[in-house]
């Protein structure tokens, strides 16, 4: 490849470059397992206060960090059979295929506003559970 072809296909701005690594990710992962990811997310941000939204939140946060947000496994059983296939999906993909963490992954399908790192940390915080961070050291959260 020539030295201008190569100029003109590296990312200008910021953005391209963002862009351009979010593609990256996302082609890392196939279908099925981003949309099992995205369910499960779907799942916290859409029944936070119950216990399905809950254990789902305690499942994507013991992916983000197991030492500080250890998962019970019979949190699984409570699932209903689409979100216990789709958290099966994730747990495989993470113990085969890590390219990256779940937030990254998550950041990567929901677009350049999200910040789910933020998100989990939040959700860590609402949920009361051991390690998380007090409230003064919660990350800001971006309002879309």
């Amino acid at each position: 490849m020539s030295a201008a072809v190569a100029q003109a296909a590296a990312p200008r701005t910021r953005e391209e470059l963002l862009e351009r690594d979010r593609m990256g990710t996302l082609s890392r992962y196939t279908a099925e397992q981003q949309a099992a990811a995205l369910l499960i997310y779907k799942l916290v941000k859409r029944c936070p206060d119950t216990g399905g939204g809950i254990r789902a939140a305690k499942f994507l946060l013991g992916l983000y960090n197991g030492p500080r947000f250890p998962f019970d496994l019979t949190d699984l059983r409570c699932f209903d059979p689409s979100t216990f296939q789709a958290a099966m999906v994730v747990l495989r993909m993470d113990a085969e295929h890590t390219y990256c963490e779940i937030h990254v992954l998550l950041n990567a399908i929901l677009g350049p506003s999200a910040n789910v790192g933020a998100e989990l940390e939040h959700w860590a915080y609402d949920i009361g559970l051991k390690g998380c961070c007090k409230k003064s050291q919660l990350p800001e959260l971006r309002r879309a």
